[in-house]
């Protein structure tokens, strides 16, 4: 499990420190939502709910990469809609997968209060 340089969080997680500690080490969090990239080759994104992290793949995995972590399913979906709208503003596609990881992403934008 890794996460990328500029990783998004809810302006509601005050402690993210803790809150990427209790991911790594399977620790429960109730309120927690990750957003990673897909390892489906047709799919971008994919949206957790932390518990699911716990289960042993996801720990021996070295290439899953978190790119938000959000207090709601709804705030990882706002994520990715804002996201969707930096990327085609930026690229003129949403290949969401290839702007995350190049150099051009310095994080997501969010004007929306």
């Amino acid at each position: 499990m890794k996460f990328i340089e500029h990783l998004y969080v809810s302006k509601s997680i005050k402690n993210i420190n803790r809150v990427i500690w209790k991911l790594k080490h399977n620790a429960g969090q109730i309120k927690i939502y990750i957003t990673a990239i897909s390892k489906h080759p047709t799919d971008q994104l994919d949206i957790y709910h932390c518990s699911v992290l716990q289960q042993k793949y996801f720990h021996k995995d070295k290439d899953f990469t978190i790119v938000a972590i959000t207090d709601s399913h709804e705030g990882a979906v706002e994520f990715v809609q804002c996201l969707t709208e930096q990327c085609l503003k930026a690229r003129g596609d949403c290949n969401l997968r290839e702007y995350l990881l190049s150099d051009s992403f310095t994080g997501i934008i969010d004007d929306r209060g």
